[in-house]
């Protein structure tokens, strides 16, 4: 019985010292105003801002904004200056704040990881990322973005037109919001476009956008004119549970596969986002380097 009343005190005493312990950290939080400051905040932002990391709060929190304002400080860049520190704080308030969580370390490691695909190769690419889809490129798992960047690389882009595989660019950067959809819905729109013979009877040639980012019934238009949103609704169906399958296995060995850090010293980059990568294609039997 006085065991129990002694585990019970310590328990108490536990919660209470965290509870003291995460009072601080906000208190912190709310009186480092020039932290914020220095980063383009001004106070009624802060206080919105710490409002909403409050519930996600942790005691060194106060060391992980500071080093993640940092490193984002250190990592963009812009050519119109005077709006960068309005989208960046506009892009951190409306989009993620969840962004300042990412200790610097762990930002720098993402922009490096980003680099080895040739998703950026600046700062300029990376504020692009950032303003553009910050939960896909930095906040989204990494194996389940690798996942989906292997089929849209070796599935998707080898079935569009030539220039469009191979332009200088990524189109994944021109086209950001297509790293958020899951890993199914990238594969059904493209299952169902390629099989419904859309490249025998095309009308406009296929790209990124069309094929991912508009409305289902827009999307049929284009790519299935003679289908029906019933039919797409039924290959989903379908498809989450047997078509498929060979290439999932595939694109998650590719995963295991990929290096977790990315080598400092990459060497001389190819003209071509796709060239780099031609190398795991090995794993991909129906598409030829």
């Amino acid at each position: 019985m006085i065991q129990i009343k002694m585990f019970s005190l310590l328990q108490r005493s536990v919660i209470q010292l965290n509870i003291k312990k995460f009072s601080t950290v906000v208190a912190q939080l709310k009186s480092n105003h020039r932290l914020f400051a220095l980063h383009g905040f001004d106070a009624d932002q802060t206080q919105t801002l710490i409002k909403y990391l409050e519930p996600l709060l942790k005691n060194d929190s106060l060391r992980t904004i500071e080093s993640s304002l940092n490193a984002w400080k250190h990592n963009l860049h812009s050519s119109k200056e005077q709006q960068f520190q309005q989208k960046f704080v506009q892009t951190i308030l409306e989009e993620e704040p969840r962004l300042l969580l990412l200790d610097g370390d762990s930002v720098q490691e993402r922009i490096e990881q980003l680099k080895s695909l040739d998703l950026v190769r600046g700062s300029n690419d990376v504020w692009k990322l950032f303003l553009a889809s910050p939960t896909g490129y930095f906040l989204q798992d990494w194996s389940e973005l690798l996942k989906k960047y292997y089929y849209i690389t070796f599935k998707v882009l080898p079935w569009l037109e030539p220039e469009i595989k191979t332009t200088f660019v990524n189109p994944l950067v021109l086209n950001p919001k297509v790293i958020e959809l899951e890993y199914n819905v990238i594969k059904t729109r493209f299952l169902f476009a390629q099989r419904t013979g859309f490249q025998l009877h095309k009308q406009e040639i296929p790209n990124l956008n069309t094929l991912f980012l508009v409305p289902i019934s827009e999307y049929i238009k284009i790519y299935a004119p003679y289908c029906t949103v019933e039919e797409f609704n039924a290959l989903e169906k379908v498809n989450v549970h047997s078509i498929g399958e060979e290439d999932d296995r595939l694109f998650e060995e590719l995963v295991s596969l990929a290096p977790k850090k990315r080598s400092k010293n990459n060497g001389n980059k190819s003209k071509s986002f796709i060239n780099d990568n031609l190398r795991e294609t090995y794993l991909l039997s129906d598409i030829k380097p």
